[in-house]
């Protein structure tokens, strides 16, 4: 019986002879409104097991990623993909839980943060200590129009 193997990985052999799986690039995971809906209720309904931190165990990943597969479709989510979009949920979370609670400035599903002229001094005070933020701005700025 062969062992299993990831599909991606790819069976190499070392210049001495002994076979090595190198990894693939793995095709870019499309996550819709649905998907994203979906991890979180697992998340929610899972959480004792994650404890204060919200730190899931690798079972729980493996769930979510059988979970929220498709194969019907050809949508297949590895344990690894659901782990990276759940930490990339939370910095969101946490970026737009630490503006909504700034000193005068607002975010909303519907207008984002909505920053207008009359906001642009208390924003640029905001990034120049909140770190993620100042990222995110720089990214804008450094994008070809």
């Amino acid at each position: 019986m062969q062992p299993h193997r990831s599909p991606w990985t790819s069976p190499r052999t070392s210049p001495k002879g002994k076979s090595k799986e190198i990894a693939i690039s793995q095709p870019a995971t499309s996550w819709s409104d649905t998907d994203v809906t979906a991890l979180l209720d697992l998340a929610i309904k899972e959480k004792a097991q994650a404890g204060d931190g919200m730190n899931f165990k690798p079972q729980f990943w493996t769930n979510a990623a059988a979970a929220l597969s498709d194969p019907s479709k050809g949508i297949i989510k590895t344990s690894k993909q659901c782990k990276e979009k759940w930490s990339r949920v939370r910095k969101t979370y946490t970026i737009v839980h630490k503006l909504c609670n700034a000193s005068g400035l607002t975010y909303s599903l519907e207008h984002g943060a909505n920053i207008g002229p009359q906001d642009e001094a208390v924003w640029d005070e905001y990034i120049k200590i909140c770190t993620p933020l100042q990222r995110q701005e720089k990214k804008k700025t450094d994008t070809p129009q």
